[in-house]
């Protein structure tokens, strides 16, 4: 039986490896030891693949790995001193943009020169607001509070925000709304979003202030990861039971990726064996407009 997975090509960054699916066939192309560090956000330019990797512990600065492409081999990883505990990270012009989860702000590395560039318009220095993703297309920066952390509760924050800056790093607006919430897109007067602990994938109207459609997964899941195709999204679910689960024993878990129509109705869905937690996907062989329009090949 033919399944629409396979005319779809694309990259999921998990826990601990980085799996190429093509053909309806899953294979890894780098895989890290469990306690060494994680792999978070993937992103390409012109030339390379850039993934953000954190190392042990919360305090530990981040490296960005940097591979050839299309192929995976490893070029090198690039120090970032004053990157901790990153998660989503985006190629544009030249740079990376990267969530600086627990500095609490966006930064910025520029791959000509090295240099780094810290946009904050909240407190700083910590995981305070926990956040997470970032998106541009050139005009504004996108990015989401997830407002979940222990530190965040400290401070009686209750809900995520979804914020939109300037390319500067002014705050220009936000939307409350969710629970502990990645990802963020925007199309037009809509934007998309992971509501992770809302257990659905959402449409949220800038002008009506409204979510305009959801694609509800059910309790066991944890929503976070989102590619768009010409006709729908690829989501990652991640089990929520390993939230509940022995560190040592999340290799046992399955993740999925939702195939979701423009209706935000699931079409089909893929195991992912033995994943840890999905934390990003990206398609490969068709324009993806929650990328940044670089072509793969």
């Amino acid at each position: 039986m033919s399944s629409r997975f396979d005319a779809l090509d694309f990259i999921i960054t998990t826990h601990r490896n980085i799996l190429v699916v093509e053909g309806g066939e899953i294979r890894e192309v780098d895989r890290l030891e469990v306690y060494e560090c994680n792999f978070w956000g993937l992103t390409w330019g012109p030339e390379h693949i850039y993934v953000l990797m954190t190392n042990p512990g919360a305090a530990r600065d981040c490296n960005v790995r940097v591979y050839s492409k299309p192929g995976f081999g490893l070029v090198r990883d690039i120090h970032l001193k004053h990157v901790k505990a990153g998660h989503q990270i985006f190629w544009w012009k030249g740079c990376l943009y990267m969530a600086n989860t627990n500095r609490n702000c966006l930064s910025v590395y520029d791959l000509a020169d090295g240099s780094m560039l810290h946009l904050a318009w909240l407190k700083t220095g910590f995981d305070y607001n926990h956040i997470n993703s970032v998106w541009t297309d050139g005009s504004e920066l996108y990015t989401v509070e997830h407002n979940g952390s222990k530190y965040a509760r400290r401070r009686s924050l209750t809900g995520s925000r979804l914020r939109v800056l300037s390319m500067e790093g002014k705050s220009l607006w936000d939307v409350k709304i969710g629970k502990d919430v990645h990802n963020i897109y925007r199309e037009g007067p809509l934007l998309y979003f992971c509501d992770s602990l809302g257990y659905r994938f959402c449409r949220y109207h800038i002008n009506e202030k409204r979510v305009a459609g959801q694609t509800d997964v059910g309790t066991d899941w944890y929503v976070r990861g989102v590619a768009r195709i010409p006709d729908g999204f690829l989501v990652g679910l991640s089990d929520y039971g390993k939230h509940k689960t022995p560190f040592e024993e999340w290799d046992t878990r399955e993740g999925r990726v939702l195939l979701v129509d423009d209706s935000m109705n699931v079409v089909e869905e893929m195991v992912i064996p033995k994943c840890k937690q999905i934390f990003d996907v990206r398609v490969t062989n068709l324009p993806d407009p929650a990328h940044n329009g670089v072509a793969w090949e």
